[in-house]
């Protein structure tokens, strides 16, 4: 997501990508992408799938995008993984927090070392 909305739970141009061996197959992208309250799950609106790896096959038929209105979809984040997070880990156990880096590591988010560092400090200095 380019940008999202905390009051509104909507991303704007909006983009996920599929890969397979390390290589572009399918990349799915919209104008914005709102959360559901009721469904508990994300929709698209104007959206487009593109299959990327049948451009760079010769002999593939070129197929065009599927393209609509609107899509839902299910994805591991939810509009909480979007709230200020800054010093979260202060009511974390050791167990919690090292669970929840893995998920931001899983989801690629950034400021992870925030929370690395906070890990060690409690390993070299216990309370």
């Amino acid at each position: 997501m380019n940008s999202y909305n905390n009051q509104t739970n909507m991303g704007y141009q909006f983009s996920l990508e599929k890969f397979q061996d390390n290589r572009l197959v399918e990349k799915l992208t919209a104008d914005n992408i709102q959360w559901d309250t009721t469904k508990l799950k994300w929709t698209l609106h104007g959206y487009k799938v593109k299959m990327v790896d049948e451009l760079f096959d010769v002999t593939a038929q070129h197929l065009p995008a599927q393209q609509g209105a609107t899509l839902d979809t299910t994805l591991v984040i939810t509009p909480k993984d979007f709230e200020n997070e800054e010093q979260k880990y202060d009511g974390m156990t050791i167990p919690e927090l090292g669970k929840h880096i893995e998920q931001l590591r899983f989801r690629g988010s950034t400021g992870v070392e925030t929370y690395e560092v906070e890990r060690h400090i409690r390993f070299a200095a216990p309370c």
